[in-house]
């Protein structure tokens, strides 16, 4: 028997991204469900985005590969900046990052038009990335209305309860 811990095994299913969000929130002391809640992932996504796989049973994996924006709202509440997810070979998802971190003030101000974005969004003769800019920013726009529908919820539970 081992006495004290043993030293973790390193995982080579875990890409680049997920070292990273790995290290981020051992930096800032959180878990897996703190980051699910605060990006409307369940905990076990979480993991399985930070691990690079899925347990399918009898020690078989699936290949997780975050898309560019669920790696982008992790980051976003980890401080991982869009250069550290480029670094990790996420050009996506910095991209992504960004376009969160650009739209931040603007719904802090309530000056986003949904309907124009929608437009962009949809307009095939639009460069690849204006429209992708434009879906990145409506996924935060989603992201915090879920947030805000939630709150709602809760404290329409709590005035009932009293």
């Amino acid at each position: 028997m081992f006495a004290g811990k043993m030293a973790r095994v390193d995982n080579p299913m875990q890409r680049p991204e997920g070292k990273l969000i790995q290290h981020a929130m051992q930096r800032l002391g959180v878990k897996a469900p703190w980051v699910g809640e605060r990006t409307n992932l369940s905990a076990n996504w979480v993991r399985h985005v930070i691990n690079g796989y899925e347990p399918q049973g009898q020690g078989r994996k699936n290949e997780v590969i975050g898309a560019p924006d669920t790696i982008a709202r992790i980051a976003h509440v980890l401080d991982i900046t869009p250069d550290q997810l480029a670094a990790a070979g996420r050009p996506d998802a910095a991209e992504v990052l960004e376009a969160i971190q650009q739209a931040m003030p603007h719904v802090a101000a309530g000056t986003i038009d949904r309907g124009e974005l929608e437009a962009i969004a949809d307009n095939r003769n639009r460069p690849d990335s204006m429209r992708r800019r434009a879906k990145s920013y409506l996924a935060v726009l989603d992201t915090i209305a879920d947030l805000l529908q939630e709150e709602h919820e809760l404290r329409e539970q709590e005035r009932r309860a009293g």
